[in-house]
């Protein structure tokens, strides 16, 4: 269906345009109006605008907003004493986890590598994080990490 024209070109004062309750958008570019929401189309599909504000976003839980919530951090040591695991829990009951970082050694108690994990609401893993260390003249020098 074509574009309606303009009939009346140029700026007009109008209070306000008020959308009516939609079925999903008919396409790319297409916007509308349904339950109470504004929803758009691009060329991935039909998304809530609102799932982009910050207050939203930040109450997904994922690996980049970090500790941002209450926890519970437990340490761990190995037997060469050195720090192998730092899990953070919802509670100091450690029945649900929310992070975990797994540390590996090399035989000169030098770290290798980092492993971080993410879990869900549920405590199902979301995410891995993995973070290689390179050594440089006996130096960490670098960290080409990897997200799974």
């Amino acid at each position: 269906m074509p574009l309606t024209p303009d009939r009346n070109p140029g700026i007009r004062l109008e209070e306000g345009i008020v959308l009516e309750d939609t079925t999903p958008p008919s396409g790319p570019g297409a916007m509308g109006f349904e339950s109470g929401a504004f929803v758009f189309e691009d060329s991935i599909g039909v998304f809530n605008p609102r799932e982009l504000f910050p207050t939203t976003h930040r109450a997904l839980d994922q690996l980049p907003h970090d500790i941002a919530e209450t926890a519970y951090l437990k340490l761990t040591k190995g037997g060469n004493d050195n720090y192998t695991n730092a899990t953070w829990w919802t509670t100091s009951g450690m029945t649900q986890k929310i992070r975990e970082y797994v540390i590996t050694y090399d035989g000169n108690d030098d770290a290798t590598q980092v492993v971080a994990k993410q879990y869900d609401g549920a405590g199902a893993l979301v995410e891995t994080y993995t973070l290689p260390i390179a050594y440089v003249t006996g130096d960490p020098d670098n960290i080409d990490a990897v997200l799974t």
